[in-house]
Parts: C-alpha cells; structure tokens; sequence
C-alpha cells in the first residue's frame, strides 16, 4: 500500500511538472510576442547611414529619351533599368552605363504599355506592371507574357509567371445617409486570370481626403499622412510583411495566409503645428489655389507611424517612420521581429529617393540643367543589413 501511495505522489508530481512546462513555455511565447510588438530601442542603435559613391553617370546622354526616368532597377548581371513612367519607356544599360536597348514603350501592342510603375529584375528577365497591367519581357527583349486586368489596382507585384499580389478596391455599400465610404482596400494574392486566392487584410478606414470646391470632388491620400495598408514581398523566403499604416504593428505571412509572427515597437504619433501643415502645403503649390486652400483644411493632425515597409536585398526589413516635413527615417528589423537599427535622416538625400539596387549598393536620380544624373553609392555602414541575404563579406 505505501508503494502504491509513493508511485502514485511521483505521478501526481510529474503530472504537476507537465502542467507547470506547458503553462511556462505557453507563458515565454506570450511574452515574447508582447516584446516583438513593444520595442522601444534598437539593439545596435539610432545610427547614420554611411555611403560611399562607386559610379555616376547621365543616361540621356547615349539616349534622349530616358530624361524624365524616376525609377531605376538594377539585376543580378549589373544592367540597369531606367524607367519613364508616363511614356512607359524602359531602357536598359549596361554595367558601365552604355546604352543597350529599349525593352518597353507606349502603346497597346506587344511589348507596349500604357504606363509603368514598377519593375522587377528576375532571373531569366524583368516583370513590368501598373494598376491595369502586368508584361513580362525576357533577356532578349522580347515580351514572352501580358495581361490587361479587368479591376484596377493601386499596386501590384508578381510572385511567378502564374501569380501577382495586389492591393486592390472592394465596393460596399452606404447606409441610409450615404455615410459609409463607396469601397474599401484590400490586399491578397490572385492568379493571372484575376481570380482572388487570398485575401489578407481589409482597411475599412481608408483616410483619404475628400474634399469639395466649385469645380468638383477631389480626392488626395498621401503617405504618412493617410492610413494605408503598407506592404513588401519577400521573394526569396516567399514572406509577406504587411501592415496597416495606423497601428504600428507588422505582419509576417505565407503566401497562403498563414500567419508566422507579429512585431512592432512602442512610440507616439507626431502631431502637426499649423507651420508643419504649412510646409507640407508648399509641396502641393502646383495645384489650384482653391483645392490647395480646402486641402490644407483637411490635414489630419498627427502622423501615421509609418509610410512604407521594404524588404531588403539581406531579408532585413525597412520600416519608413514620416517626419513632420515628409521626409522620413528608417526603423530596421530582422526577419524574426526584432528591432536592430534606427537610421537617422541624411543631410542631402531623403530616404523615400533612394532607390535599394543589389548587394549593398543605392541609386540616387536627380533632374540637372543639362539632363539627368545617376548616381550609385555602396553602403559602408550597416552594410550587413544591405548585402544580400547570405553574403556576409
């Protein structure tokens, strides 16, 4: 009998060891998870972006026709993509800045499009899209894909020959007052054929503003100071990093919605003076007086947390933090959630003009008197969180 009574006391003690692992363990991935979303300080931290120029160079110089280029790409093999959105012209250079080929232009025929605004280099080419358009062209310049989409987007990025994400418009419908706003945005991965696989979140609250005057309804939203869904695809490890601009607050998923973590940090949303909302007025003087005047009564008064989410050539994560001027800093994170760096502004350039190219390296477009000027600088400091992923040299 007291043998029984002792085995039963160890198995009843073990039992409570169990429960109190399971508990424990439950009790470290709550804790950590709370720790990923309230960060206040970087664990390598607030630091200046260290960058030494490599190359220079005027592309409208072997062609005329790349003055007005405002994106520029560059691939594995060192060509470059200077890209002219509204003409839809894309030309491509060789590593040393000679003149290769034109790969796009306007129109809507094979190997023409009506605008681009984004392009990706991939392995075996570049993908090309706009809000209503997606063509892939190989290395030889030739396009081996196009679709013109039914629904507008308001960005898109492709997965593969078969896939692309989007942020797209859902329509809803107004209450008896006409209060509630005509649609929605959404953000999911569809197949070429428009077919939505996934939905990953819906910003019902999408802070445009909206504003009237004699000549009509105008509507503005502008980064940093709208809530949007803000959002970047890691190609390699097939991750989606998305949040909504309101809540500082990242997720990281699959393609297939599963969600892997969460992370964010801690802080307050700058509010804005009437001079804050004067300086930033003075970005929109190319429109009418009259909208500019009911624009500016419109302006929120304070900050999103943030404006963009990049992910890096490394797999580290890029989180654009608006300063009261529009320009912005760079909060870094890994690719597990945590807080590694904070980068403070640059003197001359904003962050939100430089252009991320391959392993290390940034490219810069300026407007000259005498045409346009590229520049490409390498990062010498934090390097590890530019190279691409892998390479530690």
């Amino acid at each position: 009998m007291k043998k029984i009574s002792v085995l039963f006391i160890i198995l009843f003690t073990l039992f409570l060891f169990s429960c109190k692992s399971k508990t424990t363990k439950k009790h470290i991935e709550k804790t950590v998870e709370n720790n990923l979303l309230e960060q206040t300080t970087p664990l390598k931290g607030d630091i200046k972006l260290g960058l030494k120029k490599v190359l220079s160079f005027d592309p409208s110089k072997t062609n005329i026709e790349a003055l007005g280029a405002k994106i520029v790409e560059k691939d594995d093999k060192g060509n470059y993509y200077f890209v002219v959105p509204e003409k839809a012209m894309v030309l491509k250079y060789s590593p040393k800045g000679k003149f290769l080929r034109k790969i796009c232009k306007y129109g809507l025929g094979p190997g023409e499009m009506r605008y681009v605004d984004h392009i990706k280099p991939v392995e075996n080419g570049v993908f090309l899209s706009n809000s209503r358009e997606i063509m892939k062209i190989d290395e030889k310049g030739k396009a081996v894909l196009k679709r013109t989409l039914k629904q507008v987007y308001s960005s898109i990025e492709t997965v593969d020959d078969n896939r692309y994400i989007a942020s797209f418009y859902e329509m809803v419908k107004s209450d008896k007052r006409g209060q509630t706003p005509p649609y929605k945005k959404a953000f999911g991965l569809f197949n070429i054929d428009e077919r939505l696989i996934k939905k990953y979140v819906t910003l019902k609250d999408l802070g445009i503003i909206t504003v009237k005057i004699t000549k009509g309804i105008y509507s503005i939203s502008i980064s940093g100071l709208n809530s949007n869904i803000e959002w970047s695809y890691d190609a390699k490890n097939r991750i989606i990093y998305y949040g909504i601009a309101n809540e500082y607050k990242i997720f990281a998923v699959q393609l297939n919605g599963k969600k892997q973590f969460s992370f964010g940090r801690t802080c307050k949303r700058k509010t804005l003076s009437e001079t804050d909302k004067e300086k930033i007025g003075k970005r929109f003087d190319g429109l009418p007086k009259e909208l500019k005047r009911a624009f500016l009564k419109q302006l929120p008064n304070r900050l999103m947390f943030f404006s963009k989410i990049k992910v890096l050539p490394s797999g580290y994560i890029a989180v654009y933090i608006p300063s009261r001027d529009l320009s912005n800093s760079i909060d870094i994170f890994d690719n597990k959630g945590y807080y590694i760096y904070h980068l403070n502004p640059l003197k001359k350039i904003k962050f939100g003009e430089l252009m991320i190219l391959t392993d290390g390296h940034l490219g810069y477009l300026k407007e000259t008197d005498k045409g346009i000027l590229f520049t490409e600088y390498r990062v010498k400091k934090p390097k590890e969180i530019f190279l691409k992923e892998g390479n530690n040299k």
